[in-house]
């Protein structure tokens, strides 16, 4: 989960779950509870501050939409009101997450973990960008703060 350098955008959407019924909230809770228990463990990254300037002032989904920007993010997912305005040829994407499915993200998510073929057989550009996809999170130092 990529966060904004002060973390507000993980307090907002604890926030939003602490609203849900308790049948949908229960779930979620004990998945936070974990994410929070293991910060060490590449779940939770925070921005750089330099990198997604942010302030306290914006709405969480500017949050959103700064953070997908500064780090590269294929897309945003967000609300559909949220989507209003922005060109589909904008970088990252901003797509509503009921989209998801048929916007060819999860599809693509889905190859890289069930159905990618050895190294060996892929096309040089799948190569090139799968490497780059399992390296830019875990190391680009765009990401990463030191709490």
């Amino acid at each position: 989960m990529l966060l904004d350098s002060d973390g507000r955008l993980l307090y907002e959407l604890e926030n939003k779950v602490n609203e849900l019924p308790i049948k949908y909230r229960q779930d979620l809770e004990i998945r936070f509870a974990e994410l929070r228990k293991k910060p060490n463990r590449g779940k939770l990254i925070k921005c750089r501050p330099d990198v997604c300037k942010t302030s306290p002032a914006q709405q969480p989904w500017e949050r959103v939409q700064l953070v997908g920007r500064g780090v590269g993010a294929d897309a945003v997912f967000t609300t559909p009101e949220h989507c209003d305005g922005f060109r589909d040829d904008e970088q990252p994407m901003i797509c509503p997450l009921s989209q998801y499915v048929v916007a060819g993200f999860e599809e693509k998510r889905r190859w890289y973990m069930d159905n990618m073929p050895n190294a060996d057989k892929l096309e040089p550009a799948e190569f090139d960008e799968a490497i780059a996809r399992s390296l830019v999170f875990p190391l680009d130092p765009v990401l990463r703060q030191t709490d």
